[in-house]
């Protein structure tokens, strides 16, 4: 499998979200992507695929448990039916970062949860497709 190119403003806009969450994030070599521990509540938009247009009024909120430079682990409670989507992390320097990812695998849990693994594709501005407000999550934060 072919991996990602690195993207700078995929690299910082992972750096700004670890840094909110309290970690020190320490420059790493281009070609690993380190993964970090991360429980934070996220809203995932789905992306049309015919229009490439956000549908917020299929919006739904997950966790993220894990991510990297190249992509994120997350628990959902539904499936994500599209090829490609938001995830809007709530931040408090500046309340949305966007990032548009694909999923890439899909496991469903005992739990009547879904682990998605998803591989980030771009950096969105902050205005893209703002929901209104922080996510919430009450759901495991593992599975």
């Amino acid at each position: 499998m072919k991996q990602a190119a690195f993207s700078p403003d995929l690299d910082q806009a992972i750096t700004r979200i670890l840094e909110a969450n309290g970690f020190v994030v320490t420059r790493r070599e281009r070609r690993q992507a380190r993964r970090y521990p991360l429980h934070q509540p996220v809203t995932v938009t789905p992306i049309d695929p015919k229009s490439g247009r956000a549908l917020p009024e299929e919006s739904f909120h997950a966790l993220v448990t894990d991510i990297s430079a190249g992509g994120f682990g997350l628990i959902v409670k539904q499936l994500l039916r599209t090829e490609q989507a938001v995830l809007s992390f709530w931040t408090e320097d500046r309340p949305w970062c966007h990032m548009l990812f694909q999923p890439r695998w899909v496991k469903f849990t005992t739990r009547g949860y879904y682990q998605i693994g998803g591989r980030f594709l771009a950096a969105l501005p902050g205005n893209f497709c703002s929901p209104p407000g922080p996510p919430e999550w009450d759901g495991p934060l593992a599975l």
